[in-house]
């Protein structure tokens, strides 16, 4: 499954670790979760089929949201994603993933939530190609 390979290299990168821990989670970070956390999900995958009828490619789009207290925090995490993410190819998990693409990223609105903690999101899209 593409989620759980996602993961997999994600909690394998040791710079983004050092600074998230355990906090990548799929889809939904519980509400107690602490800053600065990666929150990723796939929000399409379209088959590339063949005159055979088979999909021997799809076509993954991935969303990652990270979330921080500090704007510096967030786009210094955006680093660290990108390069342990984009042009990757290989098996992870027993996924075959022919490439990863970076697609772009951008700031989010801030917003003051938990008192008057502020809290910053930068959210990057990836497209991957799996066989």
């Amino acid at each position: 499954m593409i989620a759980q390979a996602i993961h997999s290299i994600l909690s394998a990168d040791a710079p983004l670790v050092a600074i998230v821990g355990t906090r990548i989670k799929p889809a939904v970070a519980p509400q107690e979760t602490a800053n600065p956390c990666v929150i990723f999900e796939i929000s399409s995958q379209d088959p590339n089929y063949t005159k055979d009828g088979a999909a021997e490619v799809i076509f993954t789009f991935l969303e990652i949201d990270i979330f921080s207290n500090t704007h510096a925090q967030a786009w210094t995490i955006e680093g660290l994603v990108k390069a342990a993410l984009d042009q990757y190819s290989g098996t992870q998990d027993g996924q075959d993933i022919d490439l990863v693409q970076w697609e772009g990223s951008d700031d989010r609105a801030a917003r003051v939530d938990r008192g008057s903690v502020a809290e910053y999101q930068v959210s990057m899209g990836f497209r991957i190609r799996t066989k």
